[in-house]
C-alpha cells in the first residue's frame, strides 16, 4: 500500500500486518508510530519528500526512511521523532539528520543513520543542534549500530554523544568526520562501547577538524577496536581506546 496525502492532526500511525507501507507525503500527525512485527514502512522510499509524524516510534518491524535530495531533513528529538524503542530495524537516510534536545533511542533491532551530506553548506550532516544535551543511542542483544556522515554541533556546546551495544557485543561502524572545518563545531564528547564487540571506523576523515580552535572533543571507545581512517586533529584531541578482543 502506497500514501502520498499527508496525514494530520493528534492522533497516531499504527500499522500492522504482514507487507509493506510506502509513504511519501509531509506527514504531520503528533500522535507517533508503531510498526507492528511482521510490518515494513518505507518513507520517501528514494525520492525528496516523506515523513513520519512526530511523537515516539514504537518499531518492532522495519522502518526504511530513504530520501535523497540536498535539502532532505528527518529530525528525531525535538519536534520530531521523539525517540524510538522496539525490536524492529530502523535505517534512515537522508541529507541532514538531525538529533535535537535529549535523545534517547533504545531498540534490540539495528539502527543505521546515514547523512548524504550532499551539499557542503554548514549544518548538514549529522545534527547535534545547539545545546547542551546527551544523545544516547543504545542497541540491546547484539544489535548493531552506524553512523556516516559529517557530525557536530552548530555552536559550541557540551553535548554528549553515547553510542552502546555492550549489554550484546553488537558491532559500531562509524564511518564519520567529527566537527570537520565549515560543517560543523566539534561535539563535547564522544563515548562509543561496544563491550567485546567490533568498533569499525573507516573513512577518508574520521578526524577532529572543528572550525573552534578552543573546544576539543574527548573520544572513548571500548571493544574490538579496528581503525582505518586517518585522523587529521586541528584542534586538541583525547582519544582514549580500551581495547578489547582483537584490535586492530
Amino acid at each position: 500500500a502506497a500514501i502520498s496525502s499527508v496525514l494530520a492532526g493528534s492522533a497516531g500511525l499504527a500499522v500492522s500486518g504482514v507487507g509493506t507501507l510506502t509513504l511519501t507525503g509531509v506527514n504531520s500527525y503528533s500522535g507517533g508510530t508503531t510498526i507492528n512485527t511482521g510490518s515494513t514502512v518505507l518513507v520517501g522510499n528514494g525520492g525528496a519528500t516523506g515523513k513520519l509524524g512526530s511523537g515516539a516510534l514504537v518499531n518492532d518491524g522495519t522502518l526504511t526512511q530513504n530520501l535523497v535530495g540536498t535539502s532532505t531533513v528527518v529530525t528525531i528529538g525535538t519536534g520530531g521523532i521523539t525517540g524510538i524503542t522496539g525490536s524492529g530495524s530502523t535505517s534512515i537516510t537522508a541529507d541532514t539528520i538531525k538529533f535535537l534536545g535529549n535523545v534517547t533511542v533504545n531498540t534490540s533491532g539495528n539502527q543505521s543513520y546515514i547523512a548524504t551530506n550532499a551539499t557542503t553548506t554548514f549544518a548538514k550532516g549529522l545534527d547535534l543542534g545547539t545545546g547542551n544535551n546527551t544523545v544516547n543511542l543504545t542497541a540491546i542483544g547484539g544489535a548493531s549500530i552506524t553512523l556516516t556522515g559529517d557530525i557536530g554541533t552548530e555552536a559550541a556546546s557540551s553535548t554528549v554523544l553515547n553510542l552502546d551495544t555492550s549489554s550484546g557485543n553488537g558491532t559500531i561502524n562509524l564511518d564519520i568526520s567529527v566537527g570537520r572545518s565549515n560543517q560543523f563545531w566539534n561535539i563535547g564528547q564522544i563515548n562509543a562501547n561496544a563491550g567485546t564487540g567490533a568498533i569499525n571506523w573507516t573513512g577518508t576523515y574520521g578526524a577532529v577538524r572543528g572550525d573552534n580552535s578552543s573546544q576539543s572533543t574527548p573520544i572513548t571507545l571500548t571493544g574490538a577496536i579496528n581503525m582505518t581512517s586517518a585522523f587529521q586533529a586541528q584542534t586538541l584531541l583525547t582519544l582514549t581506546l580500551n581495547a578489547a578482543g582483537t584490535s586492530t
